[in-house]
């Protein structure tokens, strides 16, 4: 049986912890707000549900908390037969089902009993039926050394509430640190495209959109810094990337200094994500004279003519996929308020006109009049030179320089192409050359006669 392959994210973070918090606002937030704060401080990903969705789905909570590496609660008090949020302790019974490490953060008039009894610690209300919550008591029972604690504070006590959570949350970090991590690390995103200089700020605009719209990192496999593997082989190694990614973004753009062949590497790869049934966005820079090829035609493409094009169409591709891919990020909302977090967001992408990804490919048309301008230069050129300089043997003259050229151009033509591509002024150069040329070889053979 094949060993499943370790992934380990790099990250400016030591773990991720599902937060399980109010959302209601001033309800509990100042005490949620410390928790993340401490949080931060420890270098710890608070991750939560994704925000701006009309209901809670266990499937997606599950998914969420599916990355991480235990479970945070802040209990507030509610005026309801639970005394406290049942959508936070449904998260508690998710948790519980994953084996997840939970530490709970009790605000006063929560009326939640702690039974310890041997290896097991039971979480309940008192006078609650809970099969009002669609759970059972075994849905808030767990082992003992996935329980971490349960911690009271009180809101209106002289006692800060930092004060009275001191220590209590790093102690948290502390133990998950002890704890090994999965095969992969935690879950990613996976880009396909171009690696030159030429295509850094399409890249940008890739990672920008996928990390502040998703909260997950994304990774290229020439990433060396960002993830590390024990697989040495790069082709085994991008496999095993694109298997365990969420989903893929695939741009199928051409290469400058091949504008006429696709870009075989990422095509490949492509295959592989689609084979492996993933979630894919496929891109590519518009261009006059250019469709992505055939193979992918079924799957829907997104054309850029610029690289904030191709970071708005991402970021709205990824919008209507939230539920299904994305997180929230609780340590980047604390740089609105005083805070500077340590887990800081990816930078927001800003465009760049002097970094645009500069891409032209010749029509059939203009690669013909190339063609027939260098063909002209080449014979005017010869019969020119056998004119004045009386050389014998013009047309062995001829078969040579074309010989030359020829070579030249098995080798170097499609560059030679790709840079006319790209300079219009050394195309026109040509064609007035051509012309030129041909005209002088015309006047010289007819004032000759």
């Amino acid at each position: 049986m094949a060993q499943e392959p370790v992934i380990r994210i790099n990250a400016p973070y030591i773990r991720n912890i599902y937060l399980s918090c109010s959302w209601q606002r001033d309800v509990g937030q100042s005490a949620s707000w410390l928790v993340v704060r401490d949080l931060d401080r420890c270098q710890v990903r608070a991750v939560g549900d994704v925000r701006g969705l009309a209901q809670q789905d266990p499937a997606r909570i599950a998914r969420i908390m599916g990355g991480c590496s235990g479970l945070v609660c802040v209990l507030p008090p509610r005026q309801n037969p639970f005394s406290t949020s049942e959508y936070i302790l449904q998260e508690v019974a998710i948790a519980v089902r994953l084996g997840l490490p939970v530490a709970l953060f009790v605000e006063a008039d929560v009326r939640l009993q702690i039974e310890e009894e041997g290896e097991t610690v039971r979480l309940r209300v008192p006078n609650l039926d809970m099969s009002t919550l669609h759970l059972t008591e075994d849905d808030l029972t767990l082992s003992r050394r996935n329980y971490y604690g349960a911690f009271a504070f009180e809101p209106a006590s002289r006692e800060p509430i930092d004060r009275q959570l001191e220590g209590k949350i790093e102690g948290f970090a502390d133990y998950l640190r002890r704890i090994p991590q999965g095969a992969v690390s935690e879950p990613y995103a996976v880009a396909l495209s171009r690696v030159r200089p030429d295509f850094a700020l399409a890249r940008q605009a890739i990672r920008a959109a996928v990390e502040r719209q998703t909260g997950l990192p994304c990774l290229w496999s020439h990433d060396d810094e960002r993830y590390a593997t024990g697989i040495e082989s790069i082709r085994q190694r991008t496999t095993a990337l694109l298997q365990h990614a969420e989903f893929i973004v695939a741009d199928v753009s051409r290469k400058l200094e091949a504008p006429f062949a696709e870009n075989e590497t990422v095509a490949f790869e492509l295959g592989e994500a689609v084979a492996f049934d993933k979630e894919i966005f496929v891109s590519y820079r518009e261009v006059s004279n250019f469709e992505p090829y055939f193979a992918i035609a079924d799957m829907q493409l997104h054309g850029w003519d610029t690289e904030q094009a191709l970071y708005d169409t991402l970021c709205q591709w990824l919008e209507a996929r939230k539920e299904r891919i994305s997180r929230h990020i609780y340590n980047h909302d604390l740089a609105d308020g005083d805070f500077t977090p340590h887990v800081a967001a990816c930078p927001a992408f800003v465009y760049d006109r002097r970094g645009h990804y500069h891409l032209e490919i010749l029509s059939v048309y203009e690669r013909v009049l190339i063609a027939v301008s260098l063909s002209a230069l080449v014979f005017s050129g010869a019969q020119l030179f056998e004119a004045i300089f009386n050389f014998s043997a013009s047309y062995d003259l001829l078969a040579v320089v074309a010989s030359i050229i020829a070579l030249f151009f098995a080798s170097s033509y499609s560059r030679f192409q790709a840079f006319l591509a790209r300079n219009r002024p050394a195309r026109y150069a040509i064609y007035a050359a051509a012309v030129f040329m041909l005209a002088a070889y015309i006047l010289y053979a007819v004032s000759n006669r």
